[in-house]
């Protein structure tokens, strides 16, 4: 049997230590991304949600239609949000009562009858 060099055995595992970090590189920390950044984006989007939420709540109850100029101007300006409903309870049922969609022009308010 004859010996291998170590110049044979460092290749090898230097290859192998190359392979293997590309693998990770290519497969794993993209996926961790991935989920890193859905969570972000959720926890951004809750967050948004339940400002405008207190937002609509506190205008309603103040009954301050400028207080909801606000909110739709916010809508406006966030593009992070493309769609947003008020819901109002009564009687345990959620009526829609407004929708703001944002189009790539501008934010459309519309009232649900």
């Amino acid at each position: 049997m004859a010996p291998r060099s170590i110049v044979s055995k460092l290749g090898v595992s230097v290859t192998l230590g190359a392979v293997f970090t590309i693998a990770l590189l290519l497969v794993v920390v993209p996926i961790q991304q991935r989920k890193l950044l859905r969570e972000n984006l959720i926890s951004e989007l809750e967050s948004i949600a339940s400002a405008l939420s207190i937002s609509v709540q506190f205008a309603i109850e103040q009954e301050n239609l400028g207080l909801l100029a606000q909110v739709n101007s916010f809508m406006s300006g966030n593009s992070d949000v493309t769609i947003a409903g008020i819901y109002l309870i009564e009687g345990g049922r959620a009526l829609l009562s407004l929708s703001f969609r944002q189009t790539s022009v501008s934010t459309t308010c519309r009232k649900i009858s």
